[in-house]
């Protein structure tokens, strides 16, 4: 994880939040305080109280925005999807017809060049959703939901062997594609130096956006060969 992806994580993350109203402004102070330590260091030794340290905040006023830290992390997890969408959708908007070699690789570099989004994407499921408000969930779902069914549209355009209106589970499994290349190309650091100590260990040493790459190539040509 580079220094360099991470700005570009950040900085796609506040176009979207500087277009806010003033009313909005202590909301997304205490946001980009939170992203910044996340950015910085492990989700897991993040509390409300450092945030609110790191916002200049009384950690009581947190919780006038935010009910828990799940709560707060999604909420900002669901303005950097927000981002992402935008911008993979105005990508594939100027694509005509794609290989599925083309399609591959430029997925498996959008995404893994986008670090700090897939260790939320691996957050969401499991921790995010886990202790947030109902509401907080639907809002997320559902534009999720409606961003998918966009990308979707586009690989069916692209891909012609994607029957209409099936795109969006192809999204929906690339999602998952998505979340198992990141925890195995992402050991933890005790296991990351001993796969680097033991080189007949080398084959579980990957490269996220090769391995993503092959992943989503791999299921692509399945999908086409039930077309054949």
């Amino acid at each position: 994880m580079t220094a360099g992806h991470l700005l570009s994580d950040h900085w796609s993350f506040m176009k979207r939040a500087r277009n806010t109203t003033q009313k909005e402004n202590r909301r997304e102070t205490i946001m980009e305080s939170a992203l910044q330590l996340v950015e910085a260091g492990n989700y897991h030794d993040i509390s409300m109280s450092k945030v609110a340290r790191a916002a200049g905040l009384a950690k009581g006023t947190l919780y006038l925005y935010f009910e828990t830290k799940e709560e707060l992390f999604l909420a900002i997890f669901s303005e950097m999807f927000e981002v992402f969408f935008a911008e993979l959708n105005h990508e594939l908007n100027q694509m005509e017809h794609q290989t599925i070699e083309e399609l591959a690789n430029f997925t498996g570099s959008f995404i893994s060049s986008r670090p700090l989004l897939m260790r939320f994407m691996t957050l969401s499921h499991t921790v995010l959703e886990q202790n947030t408000k109902a509401e907080a969930i639907i809002a997320f779902k559902q534009a999720t939901l409606a961003n998918t069914a966009k990308t979707g549209a586009n690989l069916e355009r692209l891909l012609p062997f994607i029957p209409q209106g099936q795109g969006a589970a192809v999204v929906l499994t690339v999602n998952a594609l998505i979340l198992g290349a990141q925890q195995l190309t992402h050991p933890s650091p005790n296991v990351k130096e001993i796969l680097e100590m033991h080189p007949e260990l080398r084959p579980f040493n990957l490269n996220t956006e090769t391995f993503l790459t092959h992943l989503i190539k791999t299921h692509l040509q399945g999908l086409e060969s039930k077309t054949l």
